[in-house]
């Protein structure tokens, strides 16, 4: 038959005022930056619950989904990946040296490997890739791209809260 794809993302900061209609703008952002953008969480009381929720969410999002769409023979080295790119977002990312240091880690894998592996993240909305915009010439060549989650709490429920970096998690916000 015939069908119609809608795209649904996570709450973006205005969205998240809306739904909870704070009076207090620096308290309602603080309380974003923790929680996210992620609308089934915000079913769930405590932190820890909404990051399982959002955990589960990754798991059928990257683990199930992409696994299978694209028959992945080594899922440790997607996570891996996947665990990397969301400690760096908003960082300069070289596919090139990932793939140079999964390798000196004994992962047997390539750049063009690990091109493909973001570029499946990507697909599946789970990051986004930003260009610079203002380079010209051979720089705009090479490889350093941006990496954004779509929503921040996804690092949080994979890797934890210790150590924010707030200046990373509000460049991915804007973004």
């Amino acid at each position: 038959g015939r069908t119609f794809c809608i795209d649904v993302y996570p709450f973006s900061f205005k969205e998240y005022l809306e739904y909870y209609q704070y009076n207090d703008i620096q308290e309602a952002f603080d309380n974003y930056v923790k929680e996210g953008g992620m609308s089934g969480s915000y079913l769930y009381k405590t932190q820890k619950e909404k990051y399982d929720y959002i955990s589960d969410v990754y798991n059928t999002l990257v683990v199930r989904d992409i696994n299978q769409k694209y028959k992945i023979r080594n899922i440790d080295v997607l996570n891996n990946l996947n665990n990397y790119l969301m400690d760096n977002i908003s960082n300069l990312t070289s596919i090139r040296n990932i793939a140079d240091s999964l390798t000196n880690n004994k992962d047997k894998i390539n750049h063009k490997t690990v091109s493909s592996y973001i570029n499946y993240l990507c697909n599946a909305f789970l990051f986004y890739k930003m260009r610079r915009y203002d380079i010209q010439g051979k720089k705009y060549l090479s490889s350093q791209d941006k990496y954004y989650l779509v929503d921040h709490s996804f690092k949080y429920a994979k890797l934890g809260t210790k150590n924010i970096n707030y200046g990373r998690v509000y460049e991915n916000i804007v973004a």
